[in-house]
């Protein structure tokens, strides 16, 4: 029995991402690692499978993708898998597992009330999925690695779920029926996978494939949701990676890394080593820049700080009006401009600093990816694209921008353009606390 597919390589146009969206939270949901491409960039390290999307001859469906496999997994393995893509679509996953931290801190019911649904989806997804394990042949058993990856990986969304709305209603955010004590009760009512019920999952992957390091990926995401066992989670992340090597697909696991060293080690060095490993093998991870930015802003390098934000700029800028930009990369977008509007006044270059927050501005005000046809949102969100993208603008705190334009104005000698953004730092920061 061969390894199957562990790593794929997906090229798409920049602009034109629903079939890329679709096709790459199925092959994670298994454990496959994403190696994401767009048009025009070189392919990166070579991955155990490659598709090109946008083109006339590109597959339109997941079923189309698998067929490609059938020499990588055998007949008996792609059989189990388009079964398992029914699961996938039936329930909807793509849209469930999409961008759950990002809008943690939403305080809107209506995002709350698709979280606690999302999570229905799952539950439902992992019970059809260990009914398919049970139809599995004992001899298939690299189709049993992969229905079990999509069990844990339910587990975990279920999970970072389940956290999310529990948070939500200990600070108050929730604002639906019933108030925070309705959600509480909600939860309560649903499972919990806590790690000795995951855990089994992960080890029997592994008897399978030892050398599965996306059971690993998702053991160490799922031991980040764990008081009890965060500690455990920098193992996992070790293990992968170095199994992985340095490639450029590593790179997102040694952001996490670095994340981890940050915020829960408090360890600036260790997490400094791989946030610059997680940009060198992949220098287009603006995450990992950004760190590195914030980084050499906080020690006042400003020239390094300001090469490293213009890099963002520049990997996220042709996006910049694009129906398919994304809120991550708007929220980036929106921080790079912001952090060099920053350094510019702290250099007293007003005028500079000015420019780089109107950039900002712009980027929070951007309409083109709730375009009710072809935008990001309206693909993802649907006719809940608006409460989302609210949510999206809210956490920018777009009036902090306006209080450095302020200061800016005050330095240029510039009084009308003061009372201006004076102004607009206090309508909007009366919004954000609504």
């Amino acid at each position: 029995m061969g390894a199957g597919i562990r790593c794929i390589t997906i090229v798409h146009p920049a602009d034109e991402i629903a079939e890329y969206r679709m096709i790459s939270a199925f092959l994670r949901l298994f454990g496959i690692f994403v190696c994401e491409r767009l048009e025009g960039m070189p392919d990166g390290d070579e991955t155990d499978a490659r598709i090109v999307l946008g083109k006339e001859s590109s597959p339109k469906r997941i079923a189309e993708i698998l067929d490609s496999f059938e020499d990588s997994m055998g007949k008996a393995t792609i059989s189990v898998l388009n079964k398992a893509e029914k699961i996938f679509t039936s329930n909807d996953l793509m849209r469930g597992c999409y961008a759950i931290e990002f809008f943690a801190t939403a305080r809107d019911p209506v995002i709350h009330e698709d979280m606690l649904d999302s999570y229905d989806r799952f539950s439902d997804s992992l019970d059809q999925f260990r009914k398919l394990e049970e139809k599995i042949s004992g001899e298939d058993q690299l189709s049993v690695k992969y229905i079990l990856a999509a069990q844990a990986n339910c587990m975990r969304r279920m999970n970072q779920l389940y956290n999310t709305l529990w948070d939500a209603a200990e600070r108050g955010w929730y604002k639906g029926e019933g108030g925070p004590d309705a959600l509480k009760k909600k939860l309560l009512n649903r499972m919990y996978y806590f790690n000795e019920m995951i855990n089994p999952l992960i080890d029997r992957i592994l008897k399978i494939d030892p050398n599965y390091y996306g059971a690993y990926s998702i053991k160490a995401l799922n031991d980040m949701l764990d008081e009890d066992a965060k500690a455990d989670c920098i193992v996992s992340f070790s293990t992968a990676v170095s199994m992985i090597g340095d490639k450029s697909y590593s790179s997102y696991l040694r952001y996490r890394m670095g994340r981890y060293y940050e915020y829960i080690l408090r360890d600036q060095d260790k997490s400094l080593t791989n946030y610059r490993k997680s940009y060198e093998v992949d220098p287009n991870n603006y995450r990992a820049i950004y760190k590195l930015a914030a980084r050499a802003q906080r020690q006042e390098d400003y020239e390094l700080a300001l090469e490293y934000l213009d890099m963002i700029l520049s990997i996220l800028g042709r996006k910049k009006k694009s129906c398919a930009l994304q809120p991550i990369e708007c929220a980036y977008l929106f921080k790079a401009y912001k952090n060099k509007g920053k350094i510019y006044l702290k250099q007293k270059k007003y005028q500079a600093c000015i420019a780089e927050m109107q950039q900002a501005v712009e980027v929070y005000n951007g309409q083109a990816n709730i375009d009710p046809d072809k935008g990001f949102y309206t693909l993802m969100f649907g006719a809940k694209r608006a409460e989302y993208k609210e949510a999206a603008k809210r956490n920018m705190q777009v009036w902090k921008v306006y209080e450095i334009m302020t200061d800016a104005a005050v330095g240029a000698n510039q009084y009308d353009d003061y009372k201006k953004y004076l102004f607009l730092a206090d309508e909007y920061r009366g919004e954000n606390q609504k």
